[in-house]
């Protein structure tokens, strides 16, 4: 059937008498009757390509002299201006004519409007054409199926605008409190003794520099190896013989609960018992200072694995005796 016929047929022959005019064909003998003329009726068109979709459009423009007569959805109109034209098709009696392609025209009441797609059809099979890509009756089960679906998603709307969050569930707490905040209630007075030992490059750096003016006091000649990772700090060299002095040099705040001493130093101790000392200086709250010389610290090599062992800070000064 001619377009221009449908739309004579749909929109009455008057709507189009000073309009652009085709060949017309016959309605067609059969028992399918032709829809109501009327100039109120809206006519939806499917086609499933964008070219045959802005071909239409031009076409039916010009058939109907309007082109607010017309309007179009396709997959690249968002979904805010597809609701849009959708309300212009329902509501605006200007607007007769809406162009769609399957996917973008799953939003339309099809009940509303002709639907081009199965009358035109059934216009082919009474006129004997059988080898139609679809049936009458398959186009309008499509259409059916679409309508549905939109009910579904009307519906789950409904269910997504009575969704409200649950109230919060707390799984756990942390209070932070200041370390100022703790000694202004205990009275405990500032720069006294740190929760936890302070262990840092400098004052690692000073206790190796006291071990090493120790050392000369006494006698021999110490030099500072601690960046060579021996398994001690300095080497101290006995004068007039060649032997040679490890200590291994450990500086702790008094009242530290332990003290850190790495598997590289403990095998070191261990291989060399007569050779190795560790040497505690044991920093005081005056900025004064207190040295133990610890020989033969160590027992036994850690276990397999072990990078570093946790010593009482309390049980090796214990043990130590003064520099010498």
């Amino acid at each position: 059937m001619e377009l221009s016929s449908l739309l004579g047929e749909v929109f009455t022959p008057a709507a189009l008498g000073d309009r652009i005019e085709e060949p017309k064909a016959p309605y067609g003998a059969g028992s399918i009757p032709p829809p109501t003329p009327s100039p109120h009726q809206k006519l939806v068109i499917f086609t499933e390509h964008r070219d045959t979709l802005n071909d239409l459009e031009g076409r039916i423009t010009t058939l109907l002299g309007r082109k607010d007569a017309v309007v179009i959805i396709h997959g690249g109109i968002g979904r805010e201006a597809r609701l849009k034209v959708q309300e212009f098709f329902k509501h605006d009696p200007q607007v007769q004519v809406l162009l769609a392609t399957d996917a973008a025209g799953e939003g339309i009441n099809l009940q509303r409007a002709n639907l081009m797609g199965a009358e035109e059809l059934k216009l082919q099979e009474s006129a004997g054409k059988p080898n139609a890509r679809l049936n009458s009756g398959e186009a309008r089960k499509r259409a059916d199926i679409l309508q549905g679906r939109l009910q579904e998603r009307l519906e789950d709307l409904k269910l997504e605008a009575q969704i409200s969050p649950l109230p919060p569930v707390v799984l756990g707490g942390v209070l932070v409190v200041p370390l100022g905040l703790l000694r202004a209630m205990t009275g405990e007075r500032r720069g006294g003794t740190p929760l936890l030992p302070v262990d840092t490059q400098a004052s690692a750096a000073r206790a190796r520099t006291i071990v090493m003016d120790i050392e000369r006091r006494l006698g021999f000649d110490p030099i500072d190896r601690e960046f060579d990772k021996l398994g001690y700090d300095i080497e101290s060299r006995v004068p007039g013989t060649g032997k040679l002095r490890f200590i291994e040099v450990k500086g702790r705040v008094s009242g530290a609960p332990t003290i850190t001493v790495t598997r590289n130093e403990i095998l070191y101790s261990l291989n060399r018992p007569d050779d190795f000392i560790l040497a505690i200086v044991e920093f005081l709250d005056d900025d004064g200072h207190r040295v133990h010389y610890l020989r033969r610290p160590f027992q036994r090599e850690p276990d397999f694995g072990v990078t570093s062992v946790n010593y009482d800070f309390a049980e090796l000064p214990a043990r130590a005796a003064a520099p010498g």
